[in-house]
């Protein structure tokens, strides 16, 4: 399924009603399933159905690699999972559902393998997100995620109607790929919640920053897992949150 189309509808400019065409995304839905136990329904956009799923068990911190599926099919509008430690699954399941501070430990770093982030990169991932946001170009209705291992200059942008959506998608692309996500920087186009912010640690990457602004709930769970977290990042302006020390920002 595309995840855009245009279709005519009318317009109203300057004081005249017209026929004109309009590009608008599609907007889909998918479940989640581990065997014959519901995990989660998503509204998203169309395409990277299995990314979408590997990504948001890995930003909940359902699963710690992608490796701890057996199994994953998309049936229809469902994706199905299986693994051999679903017990597991369930638990760090329920417990990401009946507590809403639950977040995994932090992950534990060599602090002779620090990888800093310095101001040249960053503007250069911030172009690579600003240039890399087709379908919005087209049709304002997308946020996007772009996600890289810090120090190299491959990224994956992805964008969905779901800001949190667009999250799951590259950090489920580049976990399939081996990517160590405790090396990765993620930036993204949303506000920078507790829910988004959560995302990134749970998967314990260190490194994140957003186009727009952060929430003090946000902030404060950047402080926590001690992660770097930069707002209304623009060329030569931005705010610093936190400065985390796995990942820090240098210039």
């Amino acid at each position: 399924m595309k995840q855009k189309r245009k279709t005519s509808f009318q317009r109203f400019v300057n004081g005249e009603i017209t026929e004109a065409e309009e590009t608008i995304v599609v907007e889909s839905s998918m479940e989640l399933w581990l065997e014959d136990m519901h995990l989660a329904s998503f509204v998203c956009s169309p395409g990277y159905e299995k990314e979408l799923s590997l990504g948001y068990l890995l930003t909940s911190g359902i699963i710690e690699t992608p490796s701890d599926i057996s199994f994953i099919e998309i049936e229809l509008d469902r994706c199905v999972i299986t693994s051999e430690r679903k017990s597991d699954f369930v638990t760090s399941f329920l417990l990401s559902k009946t507590n809403p501070e639950f977040i995994p430990k932090a992950v534990s770093y060599d602090i002779n393998n620090i990888k800093p982030v310095n101001l040249d990169y960053l503007r250069e991932s911030v172009k690579n997100l600003q240039g890399g946001q087709h379908i919005h170009d087209e049709t304002g209705a997308t946020h996007a995620a772009l996600i890289q291992e810090i120090g190299t200059e491959t990224a994956v942008i992805i964008e969905d109607i779901g800001r949190h959506n667009a999250v799951d998608k590259v950090v489920g692309h580049i976990a399939s790929l081996g990517t160590d996500l405790n090396r990765c920087m993620l930036l993204v186009t949303g506000r920078l919640t507790s829910e988004l912010v959560g995302k990134a640690i749970g998967c314990n990457i260190p490194f994140m920053g957003s186009f727009t602004f952060a929430t003090d709930m946000g902030i404060q769970l950047a402080a926590n897992a001690d992660i770097t977290l930069l707002g209304s990042l623009k060329r030569n302006e931005f705010w610093i949150y936190n400065q985390g020390k796995r990942a820090p920002f240098q210039l």
